[in-house]
């Protein structure tokens, strides 16, 4: 009786920016027990698709070792990983309005930097004061969902040129 070698792999520690996903670019590594002659290539994969502390795991592995991969009995063993958060800009849009005693503006900001399915609503952008003259826009509200509360971003807002005009 030939009984199977064992094979250890090993998910290797990735760190990379939020894309929606959990594939790694990492490599796993073939900790001991393969033959020479024979070859394994493996895949990994985060826990979750969120930002934050991660762990790897070994999600897929082939063996060539001329018996499809029977000659081995393979352990795997999990890694640590780091997801950063993705850069998202909201800048107020220019906006011109007469007059009317409030600073709130119509026009919504502009997002930039969102990843896959992620969306971003309640925007909102209002002049710096109700007066008329030159003015300036600032984002004032907006709500991001991705699943993790808004942690898979790090949120940079950008402040516009306006006027509010006198009444005619």
């Amino acid at each position: 009786t030939i009984t199977p070698a064992p094979l250890t792999l090993a998910a290797s520690a990735d760190t990379r920016i939020y894309d929606g996903g959990t594939a790694s670019a990492a490599a796993p590594t073939v900790l001991a027990g393969l033959v020479a002659g024979d070859s394994v290539t493996a895949t990994q994969a985060f826990d979750s698709r969120n930002a934050g502390a991660r762990s790897l795991a070994i999600s897929g592995y082939t063996i060539s070792d001329g018996h499809g991969g029977a000659n081995y009995a393979v352990t795997t063993l999990p890694g640590a990983g780091r997801i950063t958060p993705a850069a998202l800009t909201i800048a107020a849009s220019a906006d011109t309005k007469t007059y009317d005693a409030s600073a709130a503006s119509a026009v919504a900001p502009v997002v930039a930097g969102l990843v896959g399915g992620d969306s971003v609503g309640a925007l909102r952008q209002s002049f710096d004061s109700a007066n008329a003259g030159p003015r300036t826009l600032s984002v004032t509200g907006y709500t991001v969902s991705d699943g993790n509360a808004g942690a898979n971003y790090s949120v940079a807002t950008a402040t516009a040129p306006a006027r509010a005009d006198r009444r005619r």
